[in-house]
């Protein structure tokens, strides 16, 4: 998603934005950074700051937290998508 138009287009499908006008969504969009991370790759670390607001437009993510015997346990996954349930909800 390179142009704003086509990412604004992909954010009036995500639930959370449903309630934007397009000069809102417009404006979300030219903030917006594209990013894409390889399989296993952190996106944000326990305990350390994060940096901004991750919509997932492809494949899923996953949270793990970490237990104090080191273990780390799956918590939540996001995506897969939250472009197709977008999608679905037209």
């Amino acid at each position: 998603m390179n142009d704003i138009k086509q990412t604004a287009d992909f954010l009036q499908n995500v639930p959370l934005f449903h309630g934007l006008n397009d000069r809102h969504l417009e404006h979300l969009a030219m903030r917006m950074v594209q990013r894409q991370y390889s399989a296993g790759q952190p996106i944000a670390t326990q305990g350390h700051g994060s940096e901004g607001f991750f919509v997932i437009a492809a494949g899923k993510a996953e949270a793990f937290r970490q237990r104090s015997d080191e273990e780390k346990v799956a918590v939540n996954t996001f995506g897969a998508t939250i472009s197709e349930r977008a999608r679905a909800a037209r």
